[in-house]
C-alpha cells in the first residue's frame, strides 16, 4: 500500500498511498489516538476504483485499510471519528443500473464494516459529499439526486442502527448539491449547497441552516459573475462561517466568503493571476483568526496543476502562499490542525508521463517554518541595506535600483509577525519596538513580483 514516504523540504513531510494507478484522497479527520482517518478510492485507472478508508498513525504507518464497492468508479467523498470509536463515511458506488448511488458506511475501531446503507434514486443518480455525527449516535449525510436535467440538493438522517429517519430535498431553481454539512453547537445544522448551473441563476452558492428535524430557519445565497463552485465549510468561530469556493470556468479564482451569524455576507475576496487556473478545495480556521485555504494552482511558464496553501487574514486578505508540486498534478482536498503550528493536508499527486502513469492519495503535514518565503515568488539578487541591525526600536531598509512594496518579518518557526505594504519606495523606516528580541528573517518585495531575504536581530 505504502509506495513513498520521503521529506518536502523544510516543515514538511509527505507520503503516498497506492501503487497501480487510480488513487485519489478526498477527506481525513484526527482521531483520539493522535492518528488519521484517510478516505478516497483506491484501483487502476483502466479498471475503476473502489471506495477505501485508511487509518494511520501520527507518522502516517498504515494500522489497518477498508476497501470494497462495485467494479467500477467508487468513491469515498467524507469521513468522520465517532464517539464509541468507530468511523462513518460516505459517497457513492455504482449500482447495478450503471448509476452512481450514495452510499453511508459505519465502520467499527478496526475498519469492520457493521453497516451500509445506499440511497437509490429512481430512474437518477444520487451521491453523497459530506456526512457528521448527530445527537444521540445518529448520523447526517447531504450530497445530491438527480433525474434528467434536474438535480437537487438532499440531506438524510440515519438512525445508529442505519435506519433512515428523515431526508429533505432543496431545489434553488438550478442544479444544487450539499457538499458540506456542519453540527450547530446551540443545535441543528449548517449546510453549504453549490449550485452548479450558474450560468442561468444568479445565486451559486447557499448556506442554510436547519434544526435538528431538517426544516429550515435561514438561507442566504451568494451570487458569483461566471460559474462558482461552494466546497467547503470549516468549523466557525464566533458563529461567524468561512464558505470557501471556486470562480470562473477555464481560468478559475480561489473565492472565501466570510458570512455572519444568520448568513449575511461579511466580506469577500478572489484571488487568482490572470490566465491561470487556481482551485480552493478545503480551509481551516487558525486560532488567531487568519485561515489556511488549501487546493491547486499553476504556475506561469508550468504545465499542470500543483498543490497549494494559501494564508489568509482576517480580513481575507493573502498574507503569503505555498505550493507542493508532486508529478504531474496535485492537489489538497482536506486539512486539519494538528496544533498551534502544524497541520496535516490530504489530496492526490498524479503523473500522466512516462510508461507507468499513476495517481495516488497523498497525505502531508505542514508546519509554519514550511511559510517562510511566498514559494511563488522569485528570489532576486538586488542589493537592500539593513541598518541598524542589530535594531532595537527603529530598522531602516535602502535598496538600491529596484523599488520596494511589501516587507514581511518572519519568526524561526515561520509564523509571520509583522507584514506591511506601501507604494514603489527604495527607502522605508520601520518601528518594532513592539517585536520581541530575537532574530527574524526579513522579506523586502520588490513591484516587479521578486524578493529578496536577510537576517534582522532585534535586541534589547
Amino acid at each position: 500500500m505504502l509506495l513513498a514516504s520521503e521529506s518536502a523540504g523544510q516543515g514538511v513531510a509527505s507520503t503516498l498511498y497506492g501503487t497501480d494507478g487510480g488513487h485519489a484522497g478526498f477527506a481525513l479527520a484526527a482521531t483520539t489516538d493522535g492518528g488519521w482517518v484517510l478516505a478516497g478510492k483506491s484501483g487502476s485507472i483502466a479498471d475503476g476504483s473502489e471506495l477505501m478508508i485508511i487509518k494511520v498513525d501520527a507518522q502516517g504507518t498504515v494500522h489497518w485499510s477498508h476497501s470494497h464497492g462495485s467494479p467500477f468508479d467508487d468513491e469515498v467523498r467524507a469521513v468522520q471519528p465517532l464517539a464509541d470509536g468507530g468511523f462513518i463515511a460516505c459517497g457513492h458506488i455504482i449500482n447495478a443500473d450503471s448509476m452512481p448511488t450514495m452510499v453511508v458506511l459505519r465502520l467499527d475501531s478496526v475498519g469492520a464494516l457493521l453497516w451500509e446503507r445506499t440511497y437509490m434514486y429512481p430512474g437518477g443518480a444520487s451521491k453523497g459529499f459530506d456526512v457528521v455525527q448527530a445527537e444521540e449516535g445518529a448520523v447526517l449525510a447531504v450530497g445530491f439526486v438527480q433525474r434528467r436535467d434536474t438535480m437537487d440538493a438532499i440531506v438524510l438522517k440515519f438512525l445508529p442502527d442505519g435506519t433512515m429517519d428523515w431526508e429533505k430535498r432543496f431545489d434553488m431553481g438550478g442544479d444544487e448539491r450539499a457538499v458540506k454539512v456542519l453540527a450547530v453547537p446551540d443545535d441543528g445544522y449548517a449546510v453549504l449547497i453549490s449550485d452548479l448551473w450558474s450560468s442561468l441563476v444568479t445565486e451559486s452558492a447557499h448556506l442554510l441552516r436547519i434544526s435538528a428535524d431538517g426544516e429550515t430557519i435561514w438561507r442566504a445565497s451568494y451570487a458569483n459573475e461566471g460559474a462558482n463552485e461552494a466546497h467547503t465549510l470549516p468549523a466557525h468561530i464566533g458563529r461567524r462561517i468561512l464558505i470557501t469556493g471556486t470562480k470562473g470556468f477555464t481560468h478559475r479564482d480561489a473565492v472565501p466568503i466570510r458570512s455572519g451569524p444568520e448568513g449575511q455576507e461579511l466580506w469577500r475576496k478572489t484571488h487568482g493571476s490572470l490566465f491561470l487556473d487556481e482551485k480552493a478545495c478545503t480551509a481551516v480556521e487558525l486560532p488567531n483568526g487568519e485561515f489556511l485555504v488549501g487546493g491547486s494552482n499553476q504556475v506561469i511558464g508550468m504545465a499542470g496543476m500543483h498543490a497549494v496553501l494559501i494564508r489568509f487574514n482576517g480580513n481575507g486578505e493573502v498574507m503569503n502562499q505555498r505550493r507542493f508540486p508532486q508529478g504531474d498534478y496535485s492537489e489538497i482536498q482536506a486539512l486539519s490542525l494538528i496544533n498551534d503550528t502544524c497541520l496535516a493536508a490530504f489530496g492526490s499527486a498524479v503523473t500522466m508521463a512516462g510508461p507507468h502513469a499513476w495517481s495516488a492519495m497523498r497525505f502531508l503535514t505542514v508546519c509554519e517554518s514550511a511559510f517562510l518565503v511566498d514559494e511563488n515568488v522569485a528570489s532576486t539578487s538586488a542589493p537592500i541595506g539593513i541598518h541598524p541591525n542589530p535594531a532595537d526600536q527603529v530598522v531602516r531598509i535602502r535598496s538600491w535600483g529596484k523599488d520596494m512594496n511589501r516587507i514581511v518579518l518572519w519568526e524561526a518557526i515561520g509564523r509571520n509577525v509583522f507584514d506591511s505594504s506601501f507604494g514603489g519606495t527604495q527607502y522605508v523606516e520601520l518601528s518594532i519596538d513592539r517585536l520581541p528580541a530575537s532574530v527574524y528573517t526579513a522579506g523586502v518585495y520588490f513591484i516587479d513580483g521578486t524578493i529578496r531575504k536577510a537576517r534582522l536581530a532585534v535586541c534589547r
